[in-house]
């Protein structure tokens, strides 16, 4: 058995998968958990907070979109030297991932905290609202040397085969950040009344210790021995190039999805309602197939290393079998009751006709994504991340934004065009990704 892998890529395929994938989608659960719990002290201050914290997090999701330059490149080349037994490489990967990671952060933070007032008046909220989510945004800005340098830790822990390690830190910051939330923003006992900006730095603090924790473990299993090294650029490099694509392809969806938010604001608010809750409706989806993803390029990256791709396309199968079980049953439920779903988060008619139309027209597109999760799996996996960008790039810029505008404008679809509009991108992107895959070149890529 490999001695710097946590699991044995000989043992059965199912076994290992769900090994890796459960911790995964725990954590998933968790984090979904605590954004729940965020909003809802966040609901006590009034509507104009949770608007400022809601746009905020739109440009959240793209600060964690930008973990993929580092993330992807780190979690390729570590699973490939685990699977080679390369523990120098290894610890040499995981220093560099570092430094990338604490540059991008710096770079980014300060360029955030300069420009953030100019980047809120992009979404026309009102003063009020653009003024608590600058306030907001800062704070996190001041964390996110944390935050990406968590993400280093998980990235590489996950490489090697623990994926448990990390979903212990997720649930211990998770719970401190649930728990220090209401003392930050009521200012309970001696702690200062902040608002929304205690939320803020309650999630921020979370991030610190979440780095800690990651830190140590690394430092405990020999995985960070010394502070001081040579930067080797050819190293970083070699990251780089990995995590560039993966990094496009991460912020392609929380970009264009900005837009069509625009897009579909023009069809009032029950049509932004209906969007919002379909979305989060949907979202139990991406639990389980975010655990078979990270799997998958796990499994694959660590097969290759060991110079066994068929034991790399067989884990492909495997996961395309279990996410195909799962998928079908669970999308039909959602056709079936798709009004009943939407109306546990309203009750309004208009509401649940245009949500119901979301789930059942996006439902039946998502079945598709299991080919992303398997073959986009196996090519980031394998560090050949090219494919899936460019999948991700044709599929959202090139057909969503142009087709929901052009359906919903000229053919009077309204939200409904929307919808098909989206729905054909999935498709359209599970078919590149998978004619990428059956080319091969995944199997061929040198690290």
């Amino acid at each position: 058995m490999n001695k710097l892998s946590y699991i044995d890529i000989n043992n059965n395929s199912y076994k290992n998968i769900w090994v890796l994938a459960w911790p995964v989608m725990i954590g998933q659960v968790l984090i979904t958990t605590l954004n729940v719990a965020d909003m809802f002290w966040i609901g006590k201050l009034g509507p104009i907070p949770i608007a400022s914290v809601a746009i905020a997090g739109s440009i959240m999701w793209v600060l964690f979109a930008i973990t993929q330059i580092f993330y992807a490149g780190n979690l390729a080349m570590v699973a490939r030297f685990a699977g080679r037994e390369e523990k120098e490489r290894i610890e040499n990967t995981i220093f560099h991932s570092f430094i990338i990671a604490f540059l991008a952060s710096v770079l980014i933070s300060v360029t955030g905290f300069i420009f953030a007032p100019s980047i809120f008046k992009l979404f026309g909220a009102e003063e009020i609202v653009r003024k608590m989510s600058i306030g907001y945004i800062r704070i996190i800005f001041l964390a996110l040397p944390f935050f990406y340098g968590a993400f280093v830790v998980f990235s590489s822990l996950t490489a090697l085969g623990d994926t448990k390690t990390p979903t212990k830190i997720i649930a211990v910051i998770s719970s401190f950040n649930i728990i220090l939330d209401p003392f930050l923003i009521f200012g309970i006992w001696k702690f200062p009344k902040l608002g929304v900006n205690g939320a803020a730095a309650a999630t921020s603090i979370a991030h610190v210790l979440a780095f800690i924790l990651g830190i140590s473990v690394l430092y405990k299993r020999r995985y960070i021995k010394e502070i001081a090294k040579k930067i080797n650029w050819k190293i970083v490099g070699d990251i780089l190039k990995i995590g560039i694509p993966a990094c496009l392809q991460g912020i392609t969806r929380p970009l264009t999805g900005m837009i069509m938010f625009r897009i579909i604001a023009s069809y009032g608010t029950n049509a932004i309602a209906a969007f919002g809750i379909g979305g989060r409706a949907l979202g139990i989806m991406f639990i389980y197939l975010i655990g078979l993803m990270t799997s998958t390029q796990t499994l694959v990256g660590q097969s290759l290393g060991a110079k066994r791709p068929e034991k790399a396309e067989e884990v492909v199968r495997r996961v395309l079998l279990i996410g195909f079980t799962i998928q079908i049953p669970l999308t039909i439920l959602y056709i079936l009751f798709a009004p009943q779903i939407i109306a546990i988060f309203n009750t309004d008619s208009d509401v649940i006709r245009i949500g119901t139309d979301y789930l059942r027209i996006i439902s039946l597109s998502i079945i598709l994504v299991v080919f992303g999760t398997a073959f986009g799996g196996a090519q980031t996996g394998a560090g050949d991340t090219k494919p899936p960008m460019i999948a991700s790039v044709i599929s959202n810029w090139g057909l969503k934004i142009p087709i929901a505008y052009i359906i919903a404008s000229y053919f009077h679809l309204a939200s409904r065009g929307v919808w098909l509009a989206i729905g054909l991108s999935v498709i359209v992107e599970s078919i590149i990704v998978t004619i990428f895959y059956y080319r091969g070149g995944w199997k061929k890529k040198k690290i």
